[in-house]
Formats: C-alpha cells, structure tokens, sequence
C-alpha cells in the first residue's frame, strides 16, 4: 500500500516538472520514455520526432510552423492536450539552426510556434 502511495506522488510531482535525460547512444532513453510515458500518463502521450528528418535549415519551418500555420509541434502539442512526453530522439543530427528554440523551450518551459502562439 505504501508503494502505491508513493508512486502516485511521484507521479504528481514528475507531471509539474521537466525531466531531461541525456546519454550515449544505445543505452535505452527511447525505451525509457516509452515506459515513463505509458506509466505515468498514457501510451498515446509520446509525441516523438526524430530529428534526423531535420537536417536541413528550412526544415525549422516544418517542425515549428512558419506564416501563420502551427507546425507539427504544434499540432501534437494539441493532440496530447499539452500533457505528455516530448521525445527529440537523434537530436544530434538535426540541423544547427534548431538549437536555438530548443534551448527557449528547455530553459523556459515555453517555444513560440510560427502561428504567433505560445507553448
């Protein structure tokens, strides 16, 4: 019972915060948040981009819109009603220029979309 307990406030308090996990390739952070996210919230809360699709400097336009449309940021944004897991796997090989927003939304908790909106 008392594990229960504990596992339900963890699970309050990792929903509030951010979680950043960081590691050498192979080691399992897809899978962990796949399990993290299915525990914690639901399996239809990962929104995952691999980043390896964005290599290229216009592809900043796709992931976060450009001339007023949303991006597909945005669009899993709403999908998961801002309550889910962001996975950028293989950031790595994504293209300088998407560093920047990646930092604002690491260190801000917040990234502004091409549509003017604010997550």
């Amino acid at each position: 019972m008392q594990s229960i307990a504990e596992s339900q406030t963890i699970s309050r308090h990792i929903r509030s915060e951010r979680l950043h996990i960081v590691a050498p390739p192979g080691v399992g952070k897809t899978e962990i948040c796949n399990v993290f996210t299915d525990y914690l919230l639901a399996s239809d809360k990962l929104v995952r981009f691999d980043m390896s699709e964005y290599q290229m400097p216009e592809s900043i336009y796709r992931l976060l819109g450009h001339n007023g449309e949303e991006g597909l940021f945005g669009l899993n944004y709403d999908r998961v009603d801002g309550n889910g897991t962001l996975l950028f796997d293989e950031i790595e090989k994504a293209h300088e220029r998407l560093l920047d927003p990646f930092l604002q939304l690491l260190s801000a908790a917040r990234l502004m979309l091409g549509s003017g909106r604010v997550h």
